[in-house]
């Protein structure tokens, strides 16, 4: 009984500080670091059209710098500047302004989708 209630205190602790590093404020500095492709969310595609989308996305990458600078690597790189305004990131580069809504960040992981897409794309810090 007592090695139960000792292994419920440390799922319970473990629990608790998942939930409190999942609760990261969006902000400059938490925004700022260079992101990699992970994952997408697109409840309405197929498998078929999921996996063909995901690899398409492999090698895409995002970096926002605190001088409000950014680079997206997706077949070419495209580089300007970034302001936030609570949860919503907007980039402006040389093809014009693109917004990116945040619904999740982590530390390690940011969830976001562009120009109100209803698919989510998960990036992860890079490497």
């Amino acid at each position: 009984m007592k090695n139960n209630l000792i292994l419920f205190l440390i799922f319970i602790s473990s629990v608790s500080l998942h939930a409190q590093t999942d609760n990261t404020e969006i902000t400059v500095e938490t925004v700022s670091r260079k992101w990699e492709f992970f994952d997408l969310i697109n409840p309405k595609f197929s498998k078929e059209e999921y996996e063909e989308t995901k690899e398409m996305l492999e090698l895409t990458t995002i970096e926002f710098k605190e001088d409000m600078t950014f680079k997206f690597s997706f077949m070419v790189d495209l580089e300007g500047t970034w302001t936030l305004n609570k949860n919503v990131i907007t980039t402006t580069d040389r093809r014009g302004k693109t917004t990116w809504t945040i619904y999740k960040i982590s530390p390690k992981e940011i969830t976001m989708s562009r120009n109100d897409a209803e698919q989510k794309i998960v990036f992860k810090v890079a490497k």
